[in-house]
């Protein structure tokens, strides 16, 4: 399995299996770097992406530095 930065590519099938988000906010995380895939066998088996916590708040109280939010696709069990 290898770890690497989502590319333009990489944003439809991403937006079919990450619906917490509009695929138009995808893109720009994909854009500024803001999502990681991790891939086997040329599918995509997991991905995380992250926002920071001031870009919908307008004042940052928090310790995080990034709020993520991982997923593994349904075919991949999870190590444990």
């Amino acid at each position: 399995m290898t770890i690497i930065p989502a590319t333009e590519s990489h944003i439809p099938v991403l937006a079919l299996l990450d619906r917490h988000i509009a695929p138009s906010e995808l893109a720009s995380l994909v854009r500024m770097g803001r999502v990681l895939v991790a891939e086997q066998d040329g599918k995509i088996r997991g991905w995380l992406r992250w926002n920071l916590p001031w870009d919908n708040t307008s004042i940052s109280t928090g310790s995080c530095d990034m709020i993520p939010s991982a997923a593994l696709h349904p075919s991949v069990t999870p190590l444990n």
